[in-house]
């Protein structure tokens, strides 16, 4: 069982791998602000190489999923007071 899961992931990731290193390549050029979260999702950019690459990456699902929504998260409001 193991091996078939890991096999499926494994296929999943490749799709996601070239899309994530296509919008990885946007943001380098400018052309678009990249935010992705959540641990599984972090994993998926450290895998494609391109973790570093995104705007802005959070390992906080469920604060993340807060954010999307719209909702006032007191550290992205400080951060947002900062800049």
């Amino acid at each position: 069982m193991r091996q078939t899961l890991s096999a499926a992931l494994f296929v999943l990731l490749i799709p996601a791998a070239a899309l994530a290193q296509t919008a990885a390549a946007l943001t380098k050029e400018g052309s678009l602000v990249s935010v992705a979260g959540g641990g599984d999702t972090v994993a998926a950019l450290n895998h494609a190489g391109v973790v570093e690459d995104f705007s802005f990456v959070s390992t906080a699902g469920g604060a993340f999923l807060e954010w999307m929504e719209g909702r006032t998260l007191p550290g992205v409001a400080a951060l947002e007071q900062q800049g």
